[in-house]
């Protein structure tokens, strides 16, 4: 093989970045590479155009001869394809569109996306990028990659970040290091999405010649695919040439024959063609008609539920069906426009119906900002209205906002926390990635919790407190653990449940338990024994399912009115339907809230009804809201 592209993209510093980032490394054939980067600000839209590209690329013969004419296939198609889709939809979308034969490299960008070439003598020069100001394929650069030389198609200019001689560091990490190496680097500097593909010209071969990139218009190749097939034009009408003088031959010997042959010819022509033009015609007659109908039917389904706001699940009814022939459209590329006006307007008769309401992080400040570099948070807990601050290896206690922040509180040496958990009193508990329990003391400090009767803590991921009793998880095996309180630390583990719990995400505990499943919440009442149900959430928004397991969790407390669930950037807000906590048999959703940001969240917490503190990888937010008449007012 005469190049080497690195085993894996890095694909980004963010896991949650592939909602604005993608990228695909894929090979049609042996002797062919293709690579494309593409970038979106809404996911309907990065679907759309992905499968756009990649139903293009499958339907490519990709020929080794007429690469270039097979390229601009691709990119034309495209730009033809985007005519379908609203102008204010693509303004921010970004795409770099790259293939690979032998040495050749003929590569494509739209927007801030570039490929840079560094060769053996460490001079580094871009092959191309765009102005940003168009927002179709406009130019291709083509060219030899040199031996001994790297190519980078990166979403951006890393060299304004880190300087020129990034790309030189990263050429020389070995192929297995590569992606966690980049990875490391990104997240230390870089706060949002960033892919890079690495593309190693290595070869034993002796040549000194080195093929310079060249930057053309879309139209040059179309132009020069135009003069081929002119070239084709022209064997076409030798072969007629030649076909005249055979028909000469057969009217020199025999006139009847020769009219017999050409009326068989002419019918069997005319047959051939109407049988294609009538196919083709109802084809396209009946698949347009058949998408109208889907459209109509779409609409109708929608204009109805206009009229059942009064009934919620007729109402998600019809919004379900509509939604299910919309994305089947969606997903076949056709009535693109139409298509997304009618998502458009069911998402905003669902944020009305639902009352879904956005809450942009990116216009909040921080009540506390972090530099990546040096803090990994785990989330915060407030006590006498001051924060606690809780990270993965040090914590900052009794933080007032406003003011200056507090010494940091080391951990005990090595020890990494992975989840914590906190008091009525104001204490805290962390769970670290060895077993071990860390907990608060009086004098400020952060020490080891003992466990009696057994040798250590057992394996757990999961920890929360009630009545001073520790609850911990191991989500692995479906275990939870009670340990009491006892003179020297915590009792021996008593399971709770009597059985083991398929899926467990959290748990929640109010005097009863509480598990968050990925399509259910069960709960189970202690007595003499065990009785467990499942919660019934009503009038919720279509669905319920819990769509980012990383980031979920469950909060319920005897002093909130309500529970909650947080699903990646979703949190959803639901009340009991009975003060008496025995007798509860369904939540009834109140509302829910979207968290606008492209930062990682990393867990919730609640110290009273209408105050939530969001932890990210950067920051904590606060956020102020009250429910009245059975509707959330933001403060």
């Amino acid at each position: 093989m005469p190049f080497a592209i690195s085993s894996d993209i890095v694909r980004s510093n963010i896991p949650k970045s592939t909602f604005l980032l993608r990228s695909h490394l894929l090979h049609p054939h042996d002797e062919i590479s293709i690579i494309f980067l593409l970038r979106a600000d809404q996911e309907n839209i990065i679907s759309i155009l992905e499968d756009h590209l990649l139903e293009s690329i499958s339907s490519t013969e990709w020929k080794k001869w007429d690469e270039e004419a097979d390229f601009s296939f691709v990119t034309e198609k495209y730009n033809h394809f985007l005519k379908n889709i609203r102008e204010e939809d693509i303004k921010d979308v970004e795409i770099l569109f790259a293939i690979i034969i032998d040495h050749q490299l003929i590569v494509s960008s739209i927007g801030k996306m570039c490929a840079i070439l560094l060769e053996s003598n460490e001079s580094l020069s871009i092959i191309h990028e765009t102005s940003g100001k168009y927002h179709h394929f406009e130019s291709v650069s083509s060219g030899s990659i040199p031996n001994n030389s790297a190519v980078f198609l990166t979403s951006e200019h890393l060299e304004d970040t880190f300087g020129e001689e990034f790309y030189d560091d990263a050429a020389k990490i070995d192929t297995e290091n590569f992606e966690s190496t980049l990875q490391s680097t990104l997240s230390r500097e870089v706060w949002h999405p960033v892919h890079i593909v690495r593309v190693l010209s290595r070869t034993e071969t002796k040549t000194t010649w080195v093929g310079t990139f060249r930057k053309r218009s879309q139209w040059d190749i179309i132009r020069n695919k135009i003069h081929d097939i002119s070239d084709k034009i022209d064997i076409v009408f030798l072969g007629k040439k030649i076909s005249d003088k055979i028909h000469q031959k057969i009217r020199n010997h025999n006139q009847i024959f020769m009219i017999g042959f050409l009326w068989i010819g002419v019918i069997l022509f005319f047959g051939l063609i109407s049988i294609l033009v009538s196919t083709l015609f109802q084809a396209s007659s009946s698949g347009n008609k058949d998408t109208k109908n889907e459209i109509l039917q779409a609409k109708d389904l929608i204009d109805q539920s206009q009229e059942l706001t009064s009934n919620p699940e007729a109402f998600s009814k019809n919004i379900e069906q509509a939604t299910a022939i919309l994305n089947n459209l969606k997903k076949e590329n056709v009535q693109i426009k139409d298509t997304q006006d009618l998502l458009a307007r069911i998402d905003a008769m669902k944020k009305e119906m639902y009352d879904i309401q956005t809450v942009d992080l990116t216009k909040k400040k921080s009540l506390v900002a972090f530099n990546p570099k040096d803090i990994s948070p785990l989330g915060v807990f407030e006590f006498q209205k001051k924060l606690n601050i809780i990270w993965k290896n040090a914590s900052i206690l009794d933080y007032a906002p406003g003011s200056n922040l507090p010494p940091v509180t080391p951990y005990p040496t090595n020890e990494e926390g992975i989840d914590f958990t906190s008091t009525e009193d104001g204490n805290f508990y962390i769970l670290t990635a060895d077993n071990r329990i860390l907990g608060s003391r009086a004098n400020k400090t952060i020490d080891y919790v003992n466990v009696m009767g057994q040798d250590g803590w057992e394996k757990a991921q999961k920890i929360t407190t009630f009545n001073d009793n520790l609850y911990l998880t191991d989500t692995s095996l479906g275990e939870i653990y009670r340990h009491k309180p006892g003179v020297n630390g915590f009792s021996q583990k008593v399971e709770v449940g009597d059985k083991s719990f398929t899926g467990i995400i959290d748990i929640g505990v109010d005097g009863w338990f509480y598990i968050l499943h990925n399509k259910s919440i069960e709960r189970i009442l202690s007595g003499k024994a065990y009785t467990f149900s499942n919660i019934t959430l009503n009038k919720i928004p279509g669905t319920y399912e819990i769509q980012n397991l990383k980031s979920a969790s469950l909060i319920v407390s005897k002093d909130l009115k309500y529970t909650y669930i947080l699903d990646g950037t979703n949190i959803w807000i639901f009340q009991p339907d009975s003060k008496n906590m025995q007798d509860i048999k369904a939540w009834n959703y109140i509302a829910q809230l979207n968290l606008n940001t492209t930062e990682e969240i990393r867990s919730m917490t609640i110290p009273t009804d209408g105050t939530i503190y969001v932890t990210t990888n950067l920051g904590v937010y606060d956020i102020h809201f009250e429910v009245s008449n059975e509707s959330l007012i933001i403060r």
